[in-house]
């Protein structure tokens, strides 16, 4: 009996001892997973598959001031190509574009790369402004579920944080040109993605090994960062790293609720820049993390499914639309130059040169030949700008006596297409210098005199022969 009944005591505590101790196992399960999991972090890559969008385009913002001549902007071909070699394409977005342009290429593109340089950070620039617009987009698409990866590098950390901040006084002065070095690890790398994307050798090279190339006069330090409320909840601080002082500054930055990312440390120097006045580092693991870099923003940018309307919208917008320049070529031994290869983009601001468009017109009940004539000579009226441009042509590939009856023009949604090899250029920008001008209004005099004379005296019903009576100096 009295077995019995201890029997049943016994059960009846374990029963009452039950929750608490599943309680207390789960807990401890929970804290030691969580543990685990920020201990290895670290150490195991977790890529995601994005595999949604298999032909990722990045837009990146130029910017003026040296190596561009003067009325046009820039883009470092190395930006470009570490983006090429992990499988995306380039659109480029002119500073000094209209907001309408700027809006119509984020539209195009899956996501944005604000590059290193020394452009104004101040309200009123138009750098800044485009790149404050160009964030808005960003932060406005992830609020409605529209997955838009941002990274910034070297400048490109720095606007971030002056744009996020409002502070546009925020950045502090560092002695961290060409300063590779190493990441200094914080607590909350444990939740960067970018990290636990890469393969754990990596991580730790870039902890280990001064790989990350740095080569900055501006930067942001901890102090200033924590007295931002507005930085820190947007930013986690990944890392911080040492100037040639040995004063941190913060190297990495990573959105908590946002797939922004940024490094003042420049990953696509490694393997595309080769200037011998900067220490940029080449080695092996180098190049390596470099790679993994791009990996990992390029399959960020793969989530996106922005897209152009055609394949016509979508060529015409791409940097392959535009020539790389040898800027790193020396005149002289020791001759200091910053990059390899850059991309010079003629904006409508260029100073000393012409912007010639073209009015939107319809041209329904109208021949080929003749609306052709009729927008060119309303280019040609039109002087140095024209409201409501719709596109901008070479016209000194087009204006050829050969092809001025050749061409055919017919309206596809909101461009213009030519029936001949050149195409349309929508929403890029072209420049013509005075001789091109010259050349471009010699030829649209032409076209004018002859719409005159079609018009006025000319009265056969053949126009072709009407054409060529003219040409050969015969009128009616």
């Amino acid at each position: 009996m009295v077995m019995r009944v201890a029997k049943v005591l016994t059960v009846v505590v374990a029963l009452l001892l039950l929750p608490t101790v599943a309680y207390g196992i789960r807990t401890s399960a929970k804290f030691e997973a969580h543990i685990a999991a920020a201990d290895a972090s670290l150490e195991r890559p977790v890529r995601p598959v994005n595999d949604a969008n298999l032909r990722p385009i990045i837009g990146i913002l130029s910017q003026p001031g040296d190596p561009a001549p003067d009325g046009q902007s820039y883009i470092a071909a190395s930006y470009v190509k570490w983006l090429e070699s992990a499988g995306a394409r380039v659109v480029p977005i002119f500073y000094d574009m209209d907001i309408e342009d700027i809006e119509r290429r984020f539209a195009v593109t899956n996501g944005l790369l604000l590059p290193g340089g020394g452009a104004t950070l101040a309200p009123g620039h138009r750098f800044y402004d485009s790149a404050r617009h160009l964030v808005e987009l960003a932060l406005k698409a992830n609020d409605n579920g529209d997955y838009y990866p941002v990274h910034g590098t070297c400048l490109g950390m720095e606007t971030l944080a002056v744009i996020l901040s409002s502070n546009y006084t925020i950045l502090g002065t560092f002695d961290a040109e060409d300063a590779p070095a190493p990441l200094l690890y914080t607590d909350e790398a444990a939740a960067s993605h970018l990290l636990r994307s890469l393969p754990p050798d990596v991580v730790a090279d870039l902890q280990n090994k001064p790989i990350a190339m740095e080569n900055h006069m501006n930067g942001l330090a901890m102090a200033a960062f924590l007295e931002n409320p507005a930085l820190g909840r947007f930013f986690r601080v990944v890392s911080l790293s040492l100037d040639k002082s040995g004063s941190a500054y913060i190297s990495t930055l990573e959105g908590r609720n946002y797939p922004f990312t940024a490094t003042q440390w420049h990953p696509e120097k490694n393997a595309f820049e080769w200037t011998p006045h900067l220490r940029i580092p080449h080695s092996t693991d180098a190049i390596r993390m470099s790679q993994e870099v791009a990996n990992f923003f390029v399959a960020e940018a793969r989530r996106n499914l922005h897209k152009a309307k055609n394949i016509l919208e979508e060529d015409d917008m791409l940097i392959y639309n535009f020539k790389p320049v040898f800027t790193g070529k020396h005149e002289y031994v020791g001759e200091e130059k910053d990059f390899e290869q850059a991309y010079f983009l003629s904006g409508p601001l260029a100073a000393g040169k012409i912007k010639i468009g073209i009015v939107k017109r319809q041209v329904n009940h109208m021949c080929a030949e003749e609306a052709w004539l009729r927008l060119s000579w309303c280019c040609f009226h039109s002087g140095m700008w024209v409201s409501g441009v719709l596109e901008v042509l070479e016209f000194w590939k087009l204006l050829k006596p050969q092809v001025v009856f050749t061409c055919t023009i017919s309206r596809r949604q909101e461009s213009w297409s030519w029936s001949w090899s050149c195409r349309s250029l929508l929403g890029n920008v072209r420049l013509v210098t005075c001789e091109e001008l010259h050349a471009a209004c010699a030829a649209l005099l032409c076209c004018m005199a002859i719409w005159w004379c079609r018009q006025k005296h000319l009265a056969a019903s053949s126009r072709e022969g009407k054409l060529q009576r003219f040409l050969n100096g015969h009128t009616d």
